[in-house]
């Protein structure tokens, strides 16, 4: 099950590898999209003054309560790290949610919003062609697509935080998969993701794989939900909203 619409980047890489799995497994596997479910960018309308993070929050701040900027969906990472810099940059951006990342990038294209948070990988085609710009990226390292675009950190000190902000796609089992499954299909995911053609579609979306055991996966999971947790709690978002 893939939580986001068809033919953005998570639903492009589930299908490459879910046609590997099939192969490894020797049994059907078949990629469900139930909407709502690598480093983001911080992305401008081309309209906007800023070509860069320092810029725009100068523009930012001096439109208090007029910025939009747009999240691939409510209760996603791209609509908290708004939520972060907010706070962190002392701004006063309204959330916009949409259901994808396909239809917040016509948005901020066409001026709808002012500025959205997506996956880096969809925006730098659209960052080349002059469509959108692309203001910063989380993370500690600059994108290897992106390499003249600053992350946050790099452009505004203050935002330190944000080095440790990175969008992940993991994999997860139903609840009950006993520990030799879930290393089972561990180590087959494995297998998949090392495939040429999967590692192609992966470096295209500008995202770096990682192998970590069925346990160690968990941990991350768990230490991200602390970390996201209090920011959801602080934000005050419901799944209701």
């Amino acid at each position: 099950m893939v939580g986001f619409p068809p033919g953005g980047a998570l639903d492009i890489l589930a299908r490459v590898i879910g046609q590997r799995l099939t192969e490894t497994l020797d049994r059907p596997v078949v990629v469900e999209n139930q909407p709502g479910a690598g480093s983001l960018a911080l992305v401008a309308a081309p309209t906007v003054p800023a070509s860069n993070l320092v810029e725009f929050i100068e523009y930012a701040k001096a439109r208090p309560g007029a910025i939009n900027y747009g999240s691939m969906s409510a209760g996603t990472p791209s609509h908290f790290l708004g939520v972060m810099l907010n706070r962190a940059a002392g701004l006063d951006m309204l959330h916009i949610p949409y259901k994808g990342t396909a239809p917040v990038l016509i948005a901020v294209q066409g001026g709808e919003i002012q500025a959205a948070i997506v996956t880096s990988g969809e925006a730098v085609e659209l960052h080349k062609q002059g469509r959108i710009k692309v203001l910063a990226v989380t993370g500690r390292e600059r994108s290897p697509l992106l390499p003249d675009v600053a992350t946050m950190a790099q452009a505004v000190p203050g935002l330190r935080a944000m080095e440790d902000v990175s969008l992940w796609y993991g994999f997860f089992a139903p609840k009950g998969t006993n520990a030799t499954q879930a290393e089972t299909l561990n180590q087959a995911l494995a297998t998949a993701l090392k495939a040429p053609e999967v590692q192609q579609q992966i470096a295209q979306q500008d995202l770096r794989t990682r192998y970590p055991s069925a346990a160690q996966f968990a941990e991350r999971v768990r230490i991200d939900n602390e970390v996201w947790g209090g920011i959801i709690r602080t934000a005050g978002f419901t799944l209701e909203q």
